[in-house]
């Protein structure tokens, strides 16, 4: 046993027996236990652009980082290719490690080119559960007015 004194922090790995564990010996899985591979810096390498999303696509995004970029060449490709309307979606990994990021490009109005770092979400419109109000006469009262109290009683 492995006591951790009074205001004291430490972290641990324990195995599926209850043992410690060397975390060297810890391996990166998925939810279906299947091994992660590490992905390098984005730095690393040239990030090649080649998937283009919509705008439907990329407001599917939770964006957490907003970077400026600027371009030495005006007559750069990549601008028309962004003026023209086209998004990219790359993966983005500033250190490296287990999963990467989405890393969008982009280009508003006044020509400033855009690149985000966030997460897709996971979230869809399923309809709204809520009935329409049920209009009624006016001298009666629904079931839900019934158990109001009045208060020109008190």
């Amino acid at each position: 046993k492995t006591l951790i004194g009074k205001g004291g922090t430490g972290i641990g790995y324990l195995d599926a027996d209850g043992n410690w564990s060397d975390k060297s010996q810890l391996n990166p899985v998925d939810l279906e236990g299947k091994p992660i591979e590490p992905v390098l810096s984005s730095f690393s390498a040239p990030i090649q652009l080649a998937e283009e999303i919509s705008i439907e696509d990329y407001l599917d995004h939770n964006i957490r980082l907003i970077y400026q970029l600027e371009i030495d060449e005006a007559t750069h490709p990549l601008i028309d290719k962004l003026k023209s309307g086209a998004i990219f979606l790359f993966d983005y990994s500033f250190r490296g490690g287990l999963e990467a990021d989405a890393g969008i490009m982009l280009i508003n109005d006044d020509e400033e080119i855009f690149f985000l770092v966030g997460d897709k979400t996971n979230v869809s419109f399923k309809g709204l559960q809520q009935s329409a109000p049920v209009a009624t006469d006016e001298g009666e009262t629904t079931d839900d007015e019934a158990g109001l109290m009045d208060f020109g009683m008190i």
